[in-house]
């Protein structure tokens, strides 16, 4: 619109002076220049709405599937994405790249199991996908600050 105002006061101005025909490509600069940001804010907003609906998804996906042989190729191929685009999204909607976010699920799904004292340590560890007891329990003491036997005592304390 603004650009449009400029060429109907040019075309009404031929005759004037440098100064003034400075003065309206100055304001066609300027008016294409907040266009071009209106169009541009536009823009990212509906492609961060567009990343947080796929970032949604991912995420859906590993709560319910936590336990699978998940792999950031394989859940992209099956959104029909491509790999990159999937962790653009998580990093920009979640903060999280996917091996984080699969870690995390996996942990908060062990602090629940690991309140079912039938289950040993080992157990819940394949249970909730990780294929051995000692990596699960690094990572598991390094996110809590306490081993998982250490908190399966104080959960158990705190439910007494």
């Amino acid at each position: 619109k603004a650009w449009q105002e400029v060429e109907a006061m040019r075309s009404e101005n031929k005759g004037e002076s440098p100064e003034v025909m400075d003065e309206l490509e100055n304001r066609q600069e300027s008016g294409s220049e907040e266009v071009s940001e209106q169009v541009s804010e536009q823009v990212s907003e509906q492609v961060s709405d567009s990343l947080r609906v796929l970032a949604r998804r991912v995420k859906q996906i590993l709560v319910e599937e936590y336990a699978s042989d998940l792999s950031a190729a394989s859940v992209a191929e099956r959104l029909r994405v491509s790999e990159r685009h999937m962790r653009r999204a998580l990093n920009a909607a979640e903060g999280q790249n996917f091996s984080k976010m699969l870690q995390q699920v996996r942990l908060n799904k062990a602090c629940e199991l690991l309140a079912n004292k039938e289950l040993s340590i080992a157990e819940v560890a394949l249970e909730v996908g990780f294929g051995e007891q000692s990596y699960f329990s690094k990572l598991f003491k390094s996110s809590y600050g306490v081993s998982p036997s250490e908190y399966r005592v104080k959960s158990g304390e705190a439910q007494q």
